[in-house]
């Protein structure tokens, strides 16, 4: 071997262990980026010469450089993302419900149920009494008052959920077309490892993970929606919003759902969570009309001059109202059923609806309780899911970072063991060029 060759192999020797300081420095400037992933250096020999007895080595060189990562990690985190991202967002809506239905105040719609229950009774034990026909009509149209306000609430949540599906929809769009563009960069990058590349790439998935229970293939290279692609390679595919309000891959193309993470959560809240409470008051509205009217209806005002009078119209939670023949002329409420001045036997019947069943066997009240328990119990649900989710992704996150994340310590390590590398080439390298300089010198 010549005394060159032999340089030529320190050189390399110091190229490499430089690389790796660099590597090992870069990897402990980043180590409290959670998108950054540990890179590791990888050698191989520069050839070998043979030297008549036996063969020797060339030197080394860097390969190539590569990320720490792990796929069934990065899928197991994803997956455990989504599943926190969707119960968290049912959790938060369905607590919102729970305070604006308000079960336990007394100004909810139960407590002035009760009230207006109690006005019946205030008008039997006085039917000729104005002032008791008055307050009782006032009463109901508290109640009503109340109706209104949560079916308004009700259907403005519905709104502004459907605006979060478009817009969670777009926020999807922009992420496909993003991982796009990025796989279009890592494909003409040559044969450099575009590390600061796939490290974009992947945060993006883990963005798009958290709306969509997507299928992630090659990395990023291909991603699909129930079987259906959205990106492949260079290009993407955005999801749209049918007229009906469903999910197509493309311009009217066929339909996807979605199975968790945060769009899910919205969809379930736009098309089955807030129609369902909504259906249950207007069943509460509607059966509190029907009841009430069908004895109302049968009596007379306490002066005997009025009857057969309705005394709700409507009947859905939107458009209930007290009648506004007994509105504006209080006097008007059926007291009796005869007419008779001092019969209170229609107040009376009305005033004890309070404890009469409807045709489910329920009363009005435990109607409007057994909505409020069921968003109240779909609220507890939710949270106990989400605080599972969570754990799970604490567990998969730390399983992740684990492999992906710097560990200052083993750095420290790698960083002497490469100094001492480096220290060791530079003596060769010294040593060969003095023994060079006295060939030379010799020769000369």
């Amino acid at each position: 071997m010549s005394l060159f060759q032999s340089l030529r192999i320190g050189a390399t020797g110091l190229f490499a262990a430089q690389t790796g300081i660099e590597v090992a420095s870069e990897n402990i400037a980043r180590a409290d980026d959670p998108q950054y992933s540990r890179v590791r250096l990888l050698q191989e020999s520069v050839g070998y010469r043979d030297l008549g007895v036996g063969l020797l080595g060339g030197g080394v060189r860097v390969s190539d450089l590569m990320r720490a990562r792990d796929v069934f990690s990065d899928a197991r985190y994803r997956n455990d993302t989504a599943q926190e991202h969707q119960f968290a967002h049912l959790a938060s809506t369905l607590r919102t419900l729970e305070t604006h239905i308000d079960a336990l105040s007394d100004q909810s719609i139960g407590a002035h149920l009760d009230r207006f229950w109690d006005g019946w009774l205030e008008v039997a034990n006085a039917p000729g009494d104005s002032s008791a026909s008055s307050d009782l009509v006032q009463r109901a149209g508290q109640l009503v008052d109340r109706i209104h306000a949560l079916d308004r609430t009700l259907t403005e949540t519905r709104t502004q959920m459907a605006a979060e599906v478009s817009q969670t929809t777009g926020q999807i769009n922009h992420l496909t077309a993003r991982i796009a563009g990025l796989n279009s960069q890592i494909a003409t990058s040559g044969g450099n490892t575009p590390l600061p590349l796939l490290d974009a790439r992947d945060a993006a998935l883990d963005e798009l993970s958290a709306l969509a229970d997507v299928e992630i293939e090659d990395g990023g290279d291909r991603i699909r929606l129930e079987g259906l692609t959205l990106v492949e390679g260079r290009a993407a595919t955005d999801l749209t919003m049918g007229d009906d309000g469903t999910l197509r891959v493309g311009s009217g193309g066929p339909t996807v759902r979605v199975h968790s993470g945060t769009l899910a959560a919205l969809i379930e809240e736009r098309d089955e969570i807030l129609p369902g409470v909504q259906n249950d008051l207007d069943h509460f509205a509607a059966s509190l009309a029907e009841q009430v009217n069908s004895l109302h209806r049968t009596g007379w005002s306490a002066d005997g001059r009025h009857g057969s009078i309705d005394f709700f119209s409507g009947d859905t939670a939107r458009s209930i109202e007290v009648n506004s023949a007994i509105r504006d002329h209080p006097t008007r409420v059926a007291t009796g059923g005869s007419g008779k001045s001092g019969d209170n036997s229609i107040a009376l019947a009305l005033g004890e609806l309070r404890d009469q069943p409807l045709t489910d066997g329920r009363t009005l009240a435990q109607t409007f309780d057994d909505l409020a328990v069921s968003v109240g119990l779909g609220a507890s649900h939710a949270i106990a899911s989400t605080e599972i989710a969570s754990a799970m992704r604490a567990q998969s996150l730390a399983q992740r970072q684990a492999t992906q994340g710097v560990n200052l310590d083993e750095e420290m390590v790698d960083m002497i063991a490469l100094q001492t590398s480096y220290q060791a080439a530079a003596r060769v390298v010294s040593t060969v060029d003095q023994l060079i300089e006295s060939t030379l010198a010799m020769a000369g």
